[in-house]
């Protein structure tokens, strides 16, 4: 699930993984592993993990259903506008429409071709390379006890030379 075929980020990447995530949650998987793959899981990127990231949340929200956030679909609320719109500019609805609506992170444009045009007229991917480069330099290593460090480099040393690898990246301190 979410994985695809394509070879770079492109909009087949995109179909993809939309589409099998989507399949996916309606289906009721509850654990989507391929996020971020392409070259059918022989490859990880980054970048399509990010966008993926975006693809995932849709497809949990659209599970969500709709959910009555007052007790009459504020109903009442409504014939006070006469439908006429303003119901838009209200507090009421600035209030609740977040809590109904996915609102995806900057990976997906939202805003206008004015806005967008100001803003650098990134595409997605770039976007999505702008969210990676922030969601790294933003990370900090979760503590642990230098016990359990050196047990785990250990393992891991030794499940690494087990498969043919002599040396592994150093780790920053």
């Amino acid at each position: 699930m979410s994985a695809s075929d394509a070879k770079i980020v492109d909009a087949q990447a995109g179909l993809e993984s939309g589409m099998t995530a989507l399949v996916g949650a309606l289906a009721g998987i509850n654990m989507i592993s391929g996020a971020g793959m392409l070259d059918f899981l022989a490859c990880q990127s980054a970048e399509k993990l990010a966008v993926d990231a975006e693809g995932i949340a849709m497809a949990k929200r659209l599970l969500s259903g709709i959910n009555l956030q007052t007790e009459t679909l504020a109903t009442m609320f409504f014939e006070i506008f006469n439908f006429h719109g303003d119901f838009l500019k209200q507090k009421a609805t600035r209030e609740l429409f977040p809590q109904e609506q996915y609102l995806p992170s900057v990976v997906i444009d939202r805003d206008s071709i004015r806005g967008w045009q100001a803003a650098g007229r990134l595409d997605t991917f770039a976007r999505a390379k702008e969210r990676v480069r922030h969601l790294l330099a933003a990370y900090q290593r979760p503590p642990l006890a230098a016990e359990q460090e050196r047990e785990l480099k250990t393992l891991v040393e030794t499940l690494a030379r087990a498969a043919g690898l002599d040396t592994l990246p150093a780790l920053p301190d």
